[in-house]
């Protein structure tokens, strides 16, 4: 069987889906990725994948770059006649589903979330909504990944009900992302893991942090990401600025976190961006690390208040420092029920070859 699998990067599918794609080629499955060109389309070649390239842009509206990607798109369906197309991402379960509508192929969408999409202004929103509506009426599948979504689409009847269905996102490798006990010290290591977008909550973290050290000499803080050249992202002159203030320690961008999510002691994730299954969240969880995050999106199906971590509606840096304290002064002992709660949430609803599975099954 061909399976061809579309997204806006190659990046979100090597880190998220390559579980998938060799799951898939082991059951003698031949797995074609399109996306655009990025550094991992070598690490995706070296687990099987066969790779095709097209000008995907997730913010771009220019009316003649969309119409160059519907050509694209239309080629490739001709030229690789795939059996199955999974699409994740809005752009490519729209246009593929309405390329596909006269196809008999097997169109499986899965949206991890709306993302800003649904954020700007009033004919956007309605936009999108309008293009879901008449383009979804022939898939063979779609997948929600948060509760939010799910009940949204059934709402607004943007997807056919009998083909609507809840995942738990792309779930995790437990035996990847293995877990250890947390670390019995004095010392509290908190942990920021994402882009450093204001949304994203990256300068509700450092203010915040700049209140837990004034109060707490044995605390300490880490932020992996990186800034970027857009409106969303705080700017190079902000960060260097918190750089020179040395409360929280900032790393750019790995491959391999794991070995910085053992020496923490907790995740924070003070979103306000409309998440979907957070990865880092699922990561930091598997790996016995409790999170605090905000009450929104994809968030409230990770993390249970007082189980694994601490979520609720943080409305400044006050809110989330005192979330900060509340964790740093639990004993050793609720710590390591947090730990292995987290852990063991990760294993029954998250496990990736159960969802893997799923997909699977739709191939039959």
């Amino acid at each position: 069987m061909k399976i061809l699998i579309i997204s806006n990067t190659f990046w979100s599918i090597y880190n998220f889906r390559s579980s998938f794609i060799k799951k898939f080629i082991e059951s003698k499955n031949e797995v074609l990725v399109a996306s655009l060109k990025d550094k991992n389309v070598k690490k995706l070649k070296k687990i099987g994948s066969k790779i095709h390239f097209i000008d995907i842009f997730s913010k771009n509206t220019n009316p003649w770059k969309e119409i160059i990607l519907l050509f694209q798109l239309k080629n490739l369906f001709n030229e690789y006649k795939p059996d199955v197309v999974i699409n994740f991402t809005i752009k490519p379960i729209i246009y593929s589903s309405l390329l596909l509508k006269t196809k008999k192929v097997k169109v499986i969408n899965t949206l991890d979330g709306f993302g800003l999409s649904l954020t700007k202004n009033f004919f956007f929103k309605k936009m999108i909504f309008f293009l879901f509506r008449i383009s979804q009426s022939k898939i063979f599948k779609f997948y929600a990944v948060t509760n939010n979504d799910y009940e949204l689409l059934k709402k607004k009847n943007l997807i056919p009900r009998k083909k609507l269905s809840l995942i738990n996102g792309t779930g995790i490798n437990l035996k990847h992302y293995n877990y250890s006990k947390p670390n019995n010290k004095k010392n509290t290591v908190f942990i920021f893991i994402g882009r450093f977008l204001l949304l994203k909550g990256i300068k509700l973290f450092v203010e915040a942090s700049g209140i837990v050290k004034k109060k707490f000499r044995n605390t300490s803080f880490i932020a992996i990401g990186d800034f970027k050249e857009d409106n969303y992202s705080i700017s190079k002159k902000e960060l260097d600025l918190w750089k020179k203030n040395k409360v929280v320690k900032f790393i750019k961008p790995k491959d391999d976190i794991r070995n910085l999510i053992n020496k923490s002691d907790c995740m924070v994730l003070p979103t306000t961006y409309p998440e979907g299954i957070n990865r880092s969240l699922l990561e930091s969880l598997s790996m016995g690390r409790p999170a605090i995050t905000n009450k929104v999106g994809g968030c409230k199906q990770i993390i249970k208040n007082n189980f694994n971590g601490y979520i609720k509606l943080i409305k400044n840096e006050n809110d989330l420092a005192n979330m900060m304290i509340k964790f740093h002064n639990l004993n050793y002992k609720k710590k390591l029920r947090f730990s292995i709660n987290g852990r063991e949430f990760v294993e029954k609803n998250f496990n990736e070859v159960n969802i893997i599975n799923k997909y699977l099954k739709d191939f039959r």
